[in-house]
C-alpha cells in the first residue's frame, strides 16, 4: 500500500467515506416486521467490516413558544468627554448610592424538544472485509414492539419512527440516510 492509499484510508476512517450506503424499506408484513435491503459501494480501499446493523428510532418532537428576558445593565461609568465631565460626575455619584438600573426586554421564540421513546440497534449482517470498488447487498426485516407508540403529526407535535443502516468499522460509522416508516 503506498502512501496515497494510507492517506486515503485514514480519511475515511475518519470521515466514514469508506462506503455509500442506501436503505430500501418495504411496506410492513403481516406479521409486523419491516423487509429492508441494504445496499453498500465500498471506495478506493478495501474495508473491514465488523458487522452491518441497523439503528430504529422512535421520536417524539413537540414545539412551543417560549418567552426569554434579556437583561442589558445601565453603564454606570462616568462620560470622559469634559462638557459633560461635571454634571455625569454628580449623576454617577447620585447613580451609585441607588440600587442599579435595568431595562428589560421579553422576546417570545419557538423552541423544540426531541424525546426518544424507542431506540435499538440491531445486528443485520455479520463482518468481513469488504473489497474495493465493489458492490454489496444484504436483505432482511426489523420490528417493533407490538404496543410501540403509533406514528402521529400534529401541528406542534409530532411521533415519527425512523431506520437507518451502517457498517461497524474503526473511526466513523459509514451510515444510509434515516428512511422514515409509519405504525399504526
Amino acid at each position: 500500500m503506498g502512501i496515497w492509499d494510507a492517506i486515503k484510508s485514514v480519511a475515511n476512517m475518519v470521515t466514514g467515506g469508506g462506503a455509500t450506503l442506501s436503505l430500501t424499506l418495504g411496506q410492513r408484513s403481516s406479521d409486523g416486521s419491516f423487509p429492508v435491503k441494504v445496499k453498500a459501494v465500498i471506495a478506493d480501499s478495501d474495508l473491514k467490516v465488523e458487522k452491518v446493523y441497523l439503528k430504529v428510532e422512535g421520536v417524539e418532537t413537540i414545539k412551543f413558544m417560549s418567552k426569554s428576558h434579556a437583561t442589558s445593565q445601565i453603564s454606570s461609568k462616568p462620560a470622559t468627554n469634559s462638557a459633560f465631565a461635571s454634571a455625569s460626575a454628580s449623576a454617577f455619584a447620585s447613580a451609585s448610592t441607588s440600587a442599579p438600573t435595568s431595562a428589560f426586554e421579553s422576546s417570545e421564540h419557538e423552541e423544540t424538544d426531541t424525546n426518544y421513546t424507542y431506540t435499538q440497534e440491531t445486528d443485520f449482517a455479520p463482518g468481513g472485509t469488504l473489497s474495493a470498488k465493489k458492490e454489496y447487498e444484504w436483505e432482511g426485516k426489523f420490528s417493533v414492539p407490538v404496543d410501540a407508540q403509533p406514528t402521529f403529526v400534529g401541528k406542534k407535535a409530532k411521533h415519527e419512527w425512523r431506520v437507518y443502516a451502517a457498517l461497524s468499522v474503526t473511526g466513523t460509522d459509514p451510515s444510509s440516510s434515516w428512511a422514515t416508516f409509519v405504525i399504526r
